[in-house]
């Protein structure tokens, strides 16, 4: 009986630690991250992030997979509009905020573009998808 107990408790332990849900609290992998050197995003500065911002996101240009950035938190200042490519996945930390620095401009924040980088095209199917945006402000 023990010995039958004993295999049981066994059996129950290793079920446990193979479970899928061991593995929810492992820490995401990301394709790149903006503050990573490649790209230098200063999300603690008041500078301008914005060829920082749009090197990470020129990483998914003629990509077929999805690429994923991730935007640590801090305040990211932007002078222009980013151009986002199909096949971006953008996780924004929780306390990641990316604003303008010339707010009296009348633009957009992020531009949808073709895989070229124009957005001059009106109407038909050839700009960008498969787009997420996920957290942030």
């Amino acid at each position: 009986m023990k010995k039958r107990c004993f295999l049981f408790g066994l059996m129950v332990f290793c079920a446990v630690l193979s479970s899928p849900s061991h593995h929810l609290h492992a820490q995401p992998q990301y394709d790149y991250n903006v503050t990573d050197e490649e790209f230098g995003a200063d999300g603690s500065d008041h500078e301008a992030d914005t060829d920082a911002l749009q090197s990470a996101l020129s990483m998914a240009k003629g990509s077929n997979q999805m690429i994923t950035i991730y935007v640590p938190s801090g305040t990211y200042y932007v002078e222009r509009a980013l151009k986002i490519f199909s096949n971006t996945h953008v996780i924004l930390d929780s306390n990641a905020v990316i604003t303008r620095i010339n707010e009296g401009l009348n633009t957009n924040l992020i531009h949808n573009c073709d895989q070229n980088g124009k957005m001059d095209q009106v109407g038909g199917y050839n700009m960008s998808h498969d787009i997420i945006l996920e957290g942030g402000t």
